[in-house]
């Protein structure tokens, strides 16, 4: 109890160390705001640095999204092994989520798209600018080996290649994307091989024009046994734009072998064009004959039966009176020609003929003589510079000449010597030979008129 009314003074005390009326703040009061201000501070600090937080949070979230095209696959890499299993590891096309690297790496695999490369081998040392602007530098004496890329053919010789492989990734892709280094090199490293194998195989001729196609193939088919045998994971191959040249020193020589292999093949198309005319014509010509045999065979045995049917009905008649029945059917058949004469036109032939006084009569040839259907009738001996021989002698045909005529009997000559005009016809029609002008011309004696001197 003592110390009670103690307390109350030292309270009296500590007020009046400040004066009255003066309104400062006490020490204590002055830590106070401090500590307030400071909390609200920090209050507002950890409110921005939270929603900043979240921002990235979700940021991160949303960074994770990605869209696969429509001719692409995709595999996520989770720490570098492929997530998932099987073809569940495989996103196709749309949109879809993995964990932002570097939890997850997204690897897309472009299995519908057609991948391209070139072949290193085999084409001489060049770029493609000098080839577009066609200032390509002259080829040297000799290929350095060293630069220029040449192929060597079956025959032991030269010849440079360069084509392009189009192929697609196969699926599921994960062989060609993940497990090789370098999937394009070696793609490109059994195309080359592939070419090699393809040169070793053909001989030069066979690369460069004749067999270019079955070139084309073998190459095409040791590349799919190598990417079967390497598991390259590619399918869909094709070898496009084939240049297949001779080394450029020997331009010209090839060239020239090259429109030698034209030619021939030309004369050669041309032989077994004609070939094939000819047998087409002769079997033509031979069914045209079997057609006409037979034709004429049933003719004739229609005709043969006719006549046996006739010959069986006129018996009896025969029989009964055999004069009177020839006097008939000679009377028939005398009838029948004066008809056929009727009918029948005369054969004309136009042809060339040698003035010869020299000869006597009218001389044709064989041939001529067979055209105009004349029958043989005698012989004569005929005197040449060859000595005298034998010659046949056929019914007189009409002559026209010059607008006169008259009926001669011809002689016949063999086809080689010409028609000759002797000096009978000449007489008979009147014409006389003018040395001068080289022809024939009516007998000036008698003017236009074809006049005969018989005495």
């Amino acid at each position: 109890m003592s110390d009670s009314p103690d307390r109350p003074h030292h309270e009296h005390e500590r007020a009046e160390l400040s004066p009255a009326g003066t309104g400062a703040a006490s020490p204590g009061g002055m830590e106070d705001s401090g500590a307030q201000a400071l909390s609200d501070a920090l209050k507002s600090s950890f409110a921005i640095v939270k929603v900043i937080m979240v921002g990235l949070l979700v940021l991160f979230l949303f960074s994770g999204f990605f869209v696969v095209g429509p001719q692409e696959k995709a595999v996520v890499l989770r720490f570098g092994v492929p997530a998932g299993g099987g073809d569940g590891q495989l996103y196709g096309p749309g949109p879809h989520w993995a964990f932002p690297p570097p939890i997850d790496e997204v690897v897309r695999i472009p299995v519908g798209q057609v991948q391209g490369v070139n072949s290193s081998v085999g084409w001489y040392a060049t770029t493609a600018a000098s080839e577009a602007a066609g200032t390509e530098p002259p080829p040297e004496e000799s290929l350095r080996p060293g630069r220029d890329g040449y192929l060597l053919t079956s025959d032991v010789n030269i010849v440079h290649l360069r084509a392009t492989l189009r192929y697609r990734i196969a699926e599921p892709g994960l062989r060609y994307m993940l497990d090789l280094a370098n999937a394009p090199g070696l793609v490109q490293n059994a195309f080359n091989n592939a070419l090699l194998f393809a040169a070793a195989r053909y001989k030069v001729d066979d690369a460069l024009t004749r067999d270019q196609a079955g070139f084309r193939e073998t190459a095409r088919r040791r590349l799919e046994q190598l990417v079967v045998q390497h598991k390259l994971g590619i399918t869909e191959i094709q070898i496009d734009n084939m240049q297949v040249i001779p080394p450029r020193q020997l331009k010209d020589a090839f060239a020239q072998v090259s429109q030698a292999e034209v030619r021939r093949s030309k004369e050669l198309n041309e032989a077994r064009s004609y070939e094939n005319q000819t047998i087409s014509r002769a079997r033509a010509d031979a069914e045209a004959r079997r057609n006409a045999g037979e034709t004429e065979r049933t003719r004739l045995v229609e005709f043969v039966a006719a006549e046996v049917e006739r010959f069986t009905n006129n018996l009896p008649a025969w029989r009964s009176n055999r004069d009177l029945f020839v006097q008939q059917l000679q009377a028939d058949a005398l009838r029948m020609c004066k008809l056929k004469l009727r009918k029948a036109k005369p054969r004309t032939a136009e042809a060339d003929a040698l003035v010869d006084t020299g000869a006597t009569r009218l001389y044709l040839k064989s041939s001529l003589i067979k055209a105009l259907g004349l029958k043989k009738e005698s012989e004569v001996s005929s005197k040449t510079t060859n000595g005298i021989r034998r010659r046949a002698v056929y019914s007189a045909t009409r002559l026209d000449l010059l607008g006169r005529n008259g009926a001669f009997e011809v002689v016949e000559v063999d086809d080689d010597v010409p028609n000759l005009l002797g000096q009978i016809p000449l007489e008979y029609l009147d014409f006389v030979v003018d040395p001068k002008g080289h022809k024939l011309i009516p007998n000036p004696e008698h003017g236009d008129k074809q006049m005969s001197e018989e005495y």
